[in-house]
């Protein structure tokens, strides 16, 4: 349950013993045990925790894994924001948002998916509750069974970012095996199983579901015990029959959904050329027409129409393969050069600014004053007044008005983010905005930690680049005009700012 950003300044932080707070019970049957040794060494570098959500009971609703580092590395107090739930439910759809735009597995999102399905369906009962004691019958229009009979399913998978309700119901049906097969005991087939569906495929996952209990037990086994790469050999060595069945399974589906041809990420592997990974992880996105769909990685939520997946499959000779690792390798290799060229050197021009900031920008300043890293004089990105481009240094001049920085991502970053904060300092600077890449631990970074900063959600593509960042980015705002920046930015990603 967010909270509105124009009470952002009634917001009360306070620090509390971590061992006066305990988790919230669903937090662990949705999210699991998750691993926070990354986290741990990110809090230790910048010395900086993120504020925990939690009830006037000290229930944690916003920051378990924070909670837990804190524990572990023996913090004698953290931040905490109190909120007030009127019920259970609200504490629940509130632990719900707080995780919305976080990394999950397909595990996760099913379990979030089983939360979400129960919030909607007792709201629904309040409405008719509602209506009932108003002495009318509840109007079709708002009964949410009846209104999405159908799609109930469609809707909570788009809630948890699965493509499609029928993706989402073979992960449930994975995940309910799953739970199934360990309340039986057998712990690490329910957990192999889990793996399969976390770490390569949906589909992959629901093809062993189909088999029978023997079956299964046999797959699982030489999966855990790593006898087989992939999941179609594990179930050819249980049972040669079933590979020929399953492929035609797999047509008869695609019939169903008039597709006239769709790639299969259980049966083959694809080269993302965002993350640079060959994986199974890609789910279907949108069909754009009979025979043309678009995929999403689902390591780094780019999204790739059929024509350009560069499918792996098996090949009839080393030769072969060598070409296509060749392939690969050179694509990486490109992706790389240009990575280091473009955004981690001193040369990194302004014209990488995407237009959507830029219109962001404008849209809060209403005229840029100054643009010190400017791409041109002659045909300028950005809209400033006054431009200085890498040939005129624009470290070497006073800056006037207001101000926005997109500045060189190499080695001498720093130099133009203390200037920026300098030139507020003095009086020349009236507010500005500085597009940067997230690095938290970095000495240059720390200072911005005084001013409020946009998380932007997801990886930039910069203007001209055929990639997105491999990092992530923050718009930071040095100005009086909070309220204005909040209501501006917070459409890109979550505001934040230091609080201790």
């Amino acid at each position: 349950m967010a909270v509105d950003t124009a009470d952002i300044k009634n917001i009360v932080i306070e620090y509390v013993s971590p061992q006066s707070l305990h988790p919230h019970p669903r937090n662990a049957k949705i999210y699991g045990d998750e691993s926070i040794d990354e986290l741990k060494e990110r809090i230790l570098v910048s010395k900086w925790i993120k504020p925990l959500v939690v009830t006037s009971r000290g229930t944690i609703i916003s920051g378990h894994r924070r909670w837990k580092c804190a524990c572990e590395l023996g913090l004698l107090s953290v931040p905490v924001e109190r909120r007030d739930f009127a019920s259970e439910t609200d504490e629940l759809e509130a632990l719900l948002l707080e995780n919305q735009f976080r990394d999950k597995t397909p595990e996760q999102k099913v379990r979030e998916g089983v939360e979400w399905k129960g919030i909607e369906e007792e709201k629904s009962g309040q409405r008719q509750r509602s209506f009932l004691k108003q002495g009318t019958s509840m109007p079709v229009s708002e009964n949410f069974h009846t209104r999405d009979v159908g799609r109930t399913t469609d809707k909570v998978a788009e809630r948890v970012g699965f493509g499609s309700g029928r993706t989402y119901e073979k992960a449930s049906t994975v995940v309910e095996v799953a739970d199934q097969l360990k309340e039986q005991g057998r712990v690490n087939e329910g957990q192999t199983l889990l793996d399969v569906l976390n770490y390569r495929s949906v589909d992959a996952a629901a093809k062993i579901t189909k088999l029978s209990e023997p079956q299964q037990e046999a797959v699982l086994q030489s999966i855990a015990a790593g006898q087989v790469k992939t999941v179609r050999e594990a179930i050819e060595l249980a049972t040669p029959a079933l590979v020929a069945d399953s492929a035609d399974e797999d047509v008869e589906e695609i019939e169903e959904d008039n597709y006239e041809y769709c790639y299969d990420p259980a049966q083959f592997e694809a080269y993302c050329k965002y993350c640079y990974n060959t994986h199974h992880r890609w789910q279907l996105f949108d069909d754009v027409a009979p025979g043309e769909h678009v995929w999403e990685c689902q390591i780094c939520e780019h999204r790739t129409k059929d024509e350009h997946m560069q499918v792996s499959v098996k090949f009839s000779s080393e030769e072969e393969i060598t070409v296509i690792s060749e392939q690969v390798d050179d694509a990486k290799e490109r992706r790389d050069a240009h990575v280091m060229r473009v955004m981690g050197s001193s040369d990194s021009p302004e014209w990488y600014t995407p237009q959507l900031v830029i219109d962001l920008v404008s849209e809060m300043f209403g005229t840029i004053d100054t643009d010190p890293c400017s791409n041109s004089h002659e045909t300028p990105t950005v809209p400033a007044r006054v431009l200085y481009t890498k040939d005129d240094d624009g470290l070497s001049y006073i800056w006037y008005g207001k101000t926005y920085l997109n500045p060189p991502y190499g080695s001498e970053i720093g130099k133009w983010t203390n200037k920026l904060i300098d030139e507020y300092t003095r009086g020349n600077v009236e507010e500005g905005l500085a597009l940067l890449p997230a690095r938290i631990d970095t000495v240059w970074f720390q200072p911005l930690y005084d001013y409020l900063m946009c998380n932007v959600r997801g990886r930039i593509q910069f203007a001209n680049s055929p990639y997105s960042a491999p990092f992530p980015c923050v718009i930071a705002y040095i100005g009086k005009r909070e309220d204005v920046f909040i209501e501006t930015f917070k459409k890109l990603g979550p505001i934040m700012r230091r609080v201790g």
